[in-house]
């Protein structure tokens, strides 16, 4: 009796099969793994959607979508369609200033080291072939945060400030500073001067911001070179003053 006493407490304590998996997949739903690769995933394909639709006309279900995963990860990686748009904006501004964040560097540099007025006039017209090399260059990624930087500041989009902040504010300091050394004032002399500069670069960004992508590789490169050449005389023009 005492054999059969116990084998029916082994059986009636252990847990049925069909309970103990339902609670571990309870478990699984309440404490999901956070995927690093799905939220670069995520950012990687948002990133030229926004670019060219903005943050109105882009779908989150499309962009899920096309990511491959439920639309609910975008809830669960960014919380919203807002925070994903944040982060797509922090990467943008750091594929558009990463080519040209050494130069910007140098520039600083030499200004701030008492370049004379040739070098610094020689320097400046180095940094704004940088840009508009940088600006124009197609190619996926580069080709989308380009785009959508210049789509946020053509459109006052709520990360224009961002973009300015991290991409656009460092160049203009760093084309300012050389024209104090060659023009002689302060830096803040000629931050409009050295703004301009940069137009005729930001303009061809802005009128062939749909195209340019799609483009030949000739017609790209004849636009590139245009504006490069434009942007060096106009550089070296306002060098000498």
């Amino acid at each position: 009796m005492a054999c059969c006493g116990t084998s029916n407490s082994r059986r009636s304590n252990a847990p049925p099969p069909a309970a103990s998996a339902s609670v571990s997949v309870a478990d699984a739903s309440a404490n999901p793994v956070r995927s690093p690769e799905t939220r670069e995933q995520l950012i990687a394909i948002a990133l030229p959607i926004f670019a060219r639709h903005g943050y109105d006309g882009a779908s989150t279900r499309d962009i899920a979508q096309q990511a491959g995963v439920a639309l609910s990860a975008i809830s669960y990686h960014f919380g919203g369609k807002p925070e994903l748009f944040a982060a797509v904006a922090d990467r943008a501004a750091r594929v558009m200033f990463a080519p040209l964040e050494a130069i910007v560097a140098e520039a600083g540099a030499r200004a701030a080291g008492g370049a004379s007025p040739d070098d610094a006039g020689d320097m400046l017209v180095a940094l704004v072939d940088a840009v508009a090399v940088s600006l124009l260059t197609t190619g996926h990624e580069a080709e989308a945060a380009n785009q959508f930087g210049m789509r946020e500041l053509a459109v006052g989009g709520v990360e224009m400030a961002r973009i300015g902040r991290e991409v656009i504010d460092p160049i203009v300091g760093a084309a300012s500073a050389l024209l104090a050394c060659s023009r002689g004032g302060s830096a803040a002399d000629h931050t409009i001067a050295a703004t301009t500069l940069f137009g005729p670069i930001t303009l061809a960004r802005l009128i062939h911001n749909r195209r340019l992508g799609d483009m030949t590789a000739p017609e790209a490169e004849g636009l590139i070179e245009t504006v490069r050449s434009v942007s060096r005389r106009n550089a070296i023009m306002l060098a000498k003053g």
